[in-house]
């Protein structure tokens, strides 16, 4: 059949993957402009065997489509033209198959819209089945130069290239089509001759791709119509049942003896025992569910909405019912219509907690006597159906209450202070003095085993008031002291304490006691084979812990599951959802010079926070602010002498506008670890809006993990799990480095809070972590190792003595982080010109014209035209060398020029002066006409 057809054309689309086809197309586009009715034949194959496809056999045949204009460039991925606007669509499809002929030929008359004598045709030919599913497709495009028709398959670059070639033949198109021709089959021949290795690689993949289409062709393998049908199936089968779904709640029945008996043959409904679980029938039987949950928005309340109210029936009577992870702050609640009353200072109020109604229940804080009652109007409980409709409420001046008949749903209102120990619980108030708790609760009751950040103490477990623990680790009576019963130590090797405990007993999965520790200390070791831990407290840390928010913590330090397993998780998440950044520092630079809003952030401690500069007042300064507007990141903290906001200040001067905004997010005396663990506090607050974070934390980490030998396990971790949780919060996160410090002591048995540590240890963790993660990093380190080691000025003016910058500190990092952040730090050294030709110079006049060759070492004179004040020149350098440099200003004539040199200014009398010298660290140089003069003159400044 193919050698009965003339001018065949054959398409290949395992060959077209390594090379594409170029076509003389005189007969058939000649005749179809001219309708002359020459057809288009196509024989189509796949594989490098040359297999034919049969078209019959499945049911294919021809269609094309496209677009017929001017074509207006090429796309940057190679996939096409971008067309011009007025092109036409053209399209054709031989459905009726009538010209799908043996040995895989289609034979076609195109609409001669496809061949265009002016601009080009570009689109696809290619085989549908039946159904109308593409089975393969090429692109292909039609091209008239001079007269002569030229068709390319699968080389959509070409059209470009075909001109460049055009002109390099002079235009004789038949010169042009052979050099094309010969390049393009040798691109194909260098690309079918792969090494054996490859191609015995491909037969077997081909092999095992046809073994697959016999399967699909043996109906073995559900398609896509297939599936497709089956979902519209199902779909109807699960609207059907539902619409016969009762959903109502019947809570009746007690327990499952009970509702067996009174409903032996099943029932439809939703029921609901007891003890809160579903009983469900099932192999005609009724089993027990599993807890019954149930959620729903508010249709009147958008916190409501936000979180689905989302609650819970619980199988623990014991169990407190509020959670602490979505409470409206500063919020009461309306007497009247039970909606949230905002900006109540003092106050805080659950969302929609799930109750049963007319059942007891209590509400009690945790750190209150059992015979002391709650005040009076202090907490407000208010009650809605289960359409979340307000039906009235109730001042819990009582510890005990009954829901009301119709109520599904209550929230509370209450003191601020009682924000994690407040408890409410079904029944009726626990007697801890006659019946001190013996929970055993289950390892799955308390928290994920896997997590690796949580606080191991939750604060709304129950606890045992005025109970201590003997030395065989049972509750015995002790007033004064308070017990956390069996806590699930989540595969811990070590622990830390944010306040030490008292005493502390380990037990075993079987809950016997193991051992039992008197003040522990941070790096306790856990007993090999110690599965729960009971922990007791003086119970003025219990009250001190609801009065200030400063709530008890036991952290793991380290885990009996290998530490690199949790890390190699969170690197794979990260190299696959974060591979490279997606904002950059120079991003932030183009928003704050068109004048918008682009916050960035600086993470850290006391050396981010600023303590020791001549604006910082007093110990945890940002933390007491927080504290006093009801919380941690509430309050946008400003220190102006402080790295961040000098930082500011500097970017301010260079957009000329008030756009860049510098958080100073530092709090003295915390660690990443309880960076994680406020994470929500504070990036729901003040810092909400901020778009990137540079992460410094580092030096106060030691006090979460003990040793040297844990720290160098566990930091890198910490650092991922907070970037991580950045990047999900859409934050994209650089790396600082921790400020240099000057210890060399051994921080007791600890042996980390000094110089070698930070930098052999912490920091170069920091450095692996951004190249490892392609983040952006500021090596803060460096500007304080230079300055310690190398500057004229004494010691203590620019630091307390080991840890703490001062103003002169902070102003050297502001510079430093401000050439970083620009991009514009220029490294100096002895013999280095500043001038108009350097590269990141800043300038506000106009010099093009005026920027005259010169035989001088500067290679111009220069004559200014200025109005005004303007900045002639500015450049930002970091003299990386222990020698200070000598900065000398040069100009052709002084006229009232000034320089300022790191905010200092020196006025020009000569035209080569000596300025000042420049030590070691980072600098910013900026030079100023006489604002009363129309013109002037500069040149630039030598280093020596």
């Amino acid at each position: 059949m193919a050698n009965e057809i003339s001018n065949l054309i054959t398409f290949n689309t395992y060959k077209f993957e390594r090379g594409g086809l170029l076509v003389d197309m005189f007969n058939q586009f000649n005749a179809r402009v001219g309708d002359q009715g020459t057809e288009l034949a196509i024989q189509w194959e796949t594989s490098k065997t040359e297999t034919k496809i049969n078209l019959k056999e499945r049911g294919l045949h021809f269609f094309g489509t496209g677009s017929v204009g001017q074509y207006l460039e090429k796309l940057q991925d190679g996939t096409g033209f971008k067309m011009s606007a007025d092109a036409s669509t053209v399209e054709w499809e031989d459905k009726d198959e009538a010209g799908s002929l043996d040995d895989g030929i289609t034979v076609v008359k195109l609409p001669k819209q496809f061949f265009p004598q002016k601009g080009i045709f570009f689109g696809y030919f290619g085989l549908k089945d039946r159904q109308g599913n593409i089975f393969t497709s090429v692109n292909v495009w039609f091209r008239v130069l001079g007269g002569v028709p030229t068709m390319g398959a699968a080389i959509p670059y070409f059209v470009t290239e075909f001109d460049e070639v055009l002109e390099r033949c002079n235009g004789k198109i038949v010169d042009a089509l052979a050099e094309l021709r010969e390049k393009y089959q040798a691109e194909v021949k260098k690309n079918e001759d792969m090494s054996a290795e490859t191609r015995a690689a491909l037969s077997k993949l081909a092999d095992a791709v046809g073994a697959i289409q016999a399967q699909i062709d043996a109906g073995n393998v559900v398609t896509l119509k297939k599936h497709n049908e089956d979902i519209t199936k199902l779909s109807g089968q699960i609207s059907n049942t539902l619409s016969k779904m009762n959903l109502n709640m019947n809570t009746k029945y007690a327990t499952l003896d009970d509702i067996q008996k009174a409903l032996p043959d099943g029932a439809e409904g939703l029921f609901v025992l007891d003890n809160g679980h579903r009983a469900v029938f099932r192999n005609s039987k009724w089993i027990d569910g599993g807890i019954f949950q149930a959620a729903g928005p508010n249709p009147k309340n958008f916190w409501a909405t936000y979180h689905f109210a989302v609650s819970k029936l619980l199988d623990v009577t014991k169990r407190n019912l509020i959670t602490y992870d979505n409470l409206a702050i500063n919020t009461y609640l309306n007497n009247d219509t039970g909606d949230y009353l905002p900006n109540i200072v003092g106050y805080d109020a659950t969302d929609y907690i799930a109750v049963k109604p007319n059942t007891a229940y209590h509400l009690h804080p945790g750190w209150l006597k059992p015979d002391k009652a709650l005040d009076k109007n202090s907490h407000i409980v208010t009650f809605y159906n289960q359409n979340f409709e307000y039906l009235n409420k109730y001042y819990a001046d009582t510890l005990n209450f009954t829901i009301p008949q119709d109520a599904c749903y209550l929230r509370v209102a209450f003191p601020i202070k009682e924000v994690g120990t407040l408890s409410l619980q079904m029944g009726t108030q626990y007697d801890w003095t006659k019946n001190p708790p013996e929970l055993q609760i289950k390892p799955e009751a308390i928290g994920d085993i896997e997590s690796s950040v949580n606080n191991l103490l939750n604060v709304t477990m129950p606890f045992s008031l005025n109970y201590g623990l003997d030395d065989s680790g049972n509750l015995s009576v002790k007033n004064n002291f308070s017990t956390y019963d069996f806590i699930n130590l989540k595969g811990a090797k070590q622990l830390s304490f944010s306040t030490s405990p008292a005493r502390i007993a380990f037990f075993d999965q079987n809950y016997a006691c193991l051992s039992v520790v008197d003040y522990p200390d941070n790096g306790t070791a856990v007993p090999i084979n110690a599965v729960y831990i009971r922990v007791q407290y003086n119970n003025e840390q219990m009250e001190q812990q609801s009065d200030n928010g400063n709530f008890l913590q036991i952290s793991p330090t380290a885990f009996l599951k290998e530490p690199s397993n949790g890390r190699e998780v969170l690197k794979n998440v990260l190299v696959e959802d974060y591979h490279q950044p997606k904002v950059h520092l120079s991003d932030a630079l183009n928003q704050w010079l068109l004048g918008r809003k682009f916050p960035i952030g600086f993470l850290g401690d006391s050396t981010t926070e600023g303590d020791n500069t001549s604006a910082w007042t007093d110990d945890n300064q940002h933390i007491k602010q927080d504290q006093a507007a009801g919380g941690i990141g509430k309050v946008n903290y400003v220190n102006p002498t402080s790295y961040s906001y000098l930082t500011q200040q500097l970017l301010r001067q260079r957009t000329g506008n008030d756009a860049p905004e510098i958080y100073n997010m530092g709090w003295s005396g915390t660690s990443m670890f309880w960076m994680i663990q406020h994470f929500d506090e504070v990036f729901n607050n003040a810092y909400s809006d901020v778009r990137m974070i540079g992460i410094e934390y580092g030096i106060n980490d030691r006090n979460d993990y003990g040793n040297r030998d844990v720290l160098a396990q566990t930091y890198r971790y910490d650092l991922i799990r907070l970037i991580q949780m950045l990047y999900d919060r859409g934050i994209q996160p650089f790396i600082i480095t921790s400020q240099a410090i000057w210890n060399h002591q051994a921080d007791g048995t600890r042996d980390v809070l000094n110089t070698v540590t930070l930098t052999t240890l912490i920091n170069r963790i920091k450095k692996e972590v951004a190249r490892e993660y392609h983040l952006e990093l500021i090596d803060m380190q460096e500007v304080g190792d230079l300055i310690a080691k190398y500057s004229s000025v004494g010691w203590n003016s620019f630091n307390n003595g080991i840890l703490h910058f001062k103003d002169l500190g902070h102003q050297a990092e502001a510079r430093y982080i401000y050439g970083k952040l620009t991009d514009e730090l220029e490294t100096v050294e002895s013999g280095s010109i500043l001038s108009y030709l350097s590269q990141r110079v800043l300038s506000k006049v106009v010099y093009g014209d005026n920027l005259q060759t010169a035989d001088n070492d500067f290679k111009y004179t220069v004559s200014l035209n200025t109005s005004g004040k303007q900045l002639l020149q500015q450049f930002s350098v970091m003299n990386p060398h222990p020698q200070a440099l000598q900065l000398t200003a040069y100009c052709s004539t002084p006229d009232g020029q000034t320089v300022e040199v790191d905010g200092i200014t020196y006025q020009i009398t000569s035209n080569e002066q000596a300025i000042t010298k420049l030590e070691s660290g980072p600098h910013i140089i900026r030079v100023f006409n006489d604002a009363t003069k129309t013109t002037t003159n500069w040149l630039g400044f030598k280093l020596k």
